[in-house]
């Protein structure tokens, strides 16, 4: 069932270089998999709190226990049940130096303990909150790919239509140095045409420097430099997001998104402990087996024995100075705030995810904007630079007319990389975003003609 689209065919080709080309955008998100330290951390956190499921489940378990000593004792006798009995010993009081040895093993079986359902339940949930808090970091290293790719890409076509501004301004220069020797126009015109120029220059270097600051980014995530990267197109149409309603995008971001669903679990975890708590004013019942074996032999009086033994057990906390009293009001008061998080977390998300439809559609409207922006500066080029041929425009007239042009190409150009990167927030705050997605992007890059819902799987 096609029941998400993200808007449309703009995030299949915006801002991504073409597949089969170096630096491809899922090479970088698989080698970012496997340098970032974020998500190396999140690994490693998932793989420590995976473990609550195997230490919730030993309450339910046998327990196994043994024991072993050696003492040397040194012992006072004053009296024993043998005084004056003839034979039967020394006689009291006496000291005598032995060696005791015993071992034993126990086996402890929990038959009834009111807590340890809630306690699987906890662990469950615990391993639940685990799996989550992976796909989250999962989610945020994509984006965050997907960002530093897309600012990289900005970045790169802002230098390169400044460097193509300024070979403009350099033939302009050129011709007006031709056209000031022949005496057609004022020296204040040959001077604004090398201002221009070195202007030009200095937007290079600005250029230029925001470009490395965008490299060192992309390295600070993958552990390595690049010089370039592809440049795609921009000829796509941007598209409205699918379904075309905010309404449904935060219907799904509350059942999708994974943070909030942690909270959710965050919340049922909490509730279980309050039943856990309540344990504490119920007996336990315990299966209980035993083998103990002690020699005394080196004593005077003493003796060797074997111990078997199985019974049940049971254990009943009637007070302990009010602790269990204190942690039952603790358990309810946490779920009390608990709840009140699971609130803030559904409002965050839900603002999210109306924010980042917003600014799709903000997005897609600039960039229709600055598509007529360009068309009207490059009409307004020809005819002032006729105008200027003429003698009825100055040099100013031309260059001012130039700047808007670059300056409207640029802005379109970052435009239209910034609305792939709402798309992605858009998904992310839906909690839809999977590294599969680049995987589509790219094979759609591949395949132009493939149809633009096979970036959506069908399960969503």
């Amino acid at each position: 069932m096609r029941s998400v689209r993200v808007a449309a065919v703009a995030l299949l080709v915006a801002g991504w270089p073409l597949a089969g080309q170096a630096n491809k955008l899922i090479d970088i998100y698989e080698l970012a998999k496997r340098e970032d330290a974020t998500f190396a951390a999140a690994e490693a956190q998932y793989r420590a709190d995976r473990e609550v499921w195997p230490q919730a489940r030993a309450a339910v378990l046998p327990s196994v226990n043994a024991t072993a000593s050696y003492s040397k004792i040194e012992r006072e006798v004053e009296q024993t049940p043998f005084a004056g009995g003839g034979g039967a010993g020394p006689t009291p009081p006496f000291t005598d130096d032995f060696n005791s040895k015993s071992y034993g093993v126990e086996l402890r079986q929990p038959l009834f303990n009111w807590g340890i359902p809630a306690t699987l339940r906890q662990g469950r949930d615990r391993l639940e909150i685990a799996e989550l808090e992976l796909q989250q970091a999962r989610q945020n290293l994509q984006a965050r790919v997907m960002h530093v790719y897309v600012d990289f890409l900005k970045a790169q076509a802002a230098l390169r239509l400044t460097r193509e501004e300024r070979e403009a301004i350099a033939a302009d220069l050129e011709q007006t140095e031709g056209r000031y020797e022949v005496g057609e126009i004022s020296v204040t015109a040959l001077q604004e045409a090398r201002a221009a120029r070195d202007l030009s220059e200095s937007r290079i270097i600005a250029a230029e420097a925001a470009l490395d600051e965008v490299r060192e980014r992309l390295r600070e995530l993958t552990t390595r430099w690049y010089e370039t990267l592809p440049d795609v197109p921009l000829g796509y149409d941007p598209q409205m997001p699918e379904p075309a309603d905010i309404d449904v995008w935060v219907d799904r971001t509350l059942r999708y998104n994974p943070g909030f669903t942690a909270t959710e679990r965050q919340t049922e975890v909490a509730r279980e402990e309050i039943e856990r708590k309540r344990a504490a004013y119920i007996p336990d019942v315990d299966l209980v087996a035993g083998y103990q074996d002690t020699d005394d032999t080196d004593f005077v009086f003493g003796g060797a024995s074997n111990d078997t033994r199985i019974g049940l057990e049971a254990t009943w906390a009637l007070f302990d100075g009010g602790r269990n009293f204190s942690e039952a009001r603790e358990s309810r008061a946490l779920y009390a705030a608990s709840e009140a998080e699971m609130e803030r977390a559904r409002r965050e998300v839900t603002s999210a995810t109306r924010n980042a439809y917003r600014g799709v559609v903000t997005q897609l409207r600039q960039v229709q904007a600055l598509d007529k922006a360009v068309e009207s500066a490059r009409t307004a080029l020809r005819s002032i630079r006729s105008e200027f041929e003429l003698g009825e425009r100055n040099q100013t007239d031309v260059i001012d007319a130039r700047r808007n042009l670059y300056s409207a190409l640029i802005e379109r150009a970052r435009a239209k990389y910034d609305y792939a990167s709402a798309v992605t927030r858009l998904r992310l705050a839906a909690g839809v975003l999977v590294p599969e997605d680049l995987a589509r992007i790219d094979a759609l890059l591949l395949d132009p003609d493939a149809p633009a819902e096979t970036l959506i799987p069908e399960s969503e």
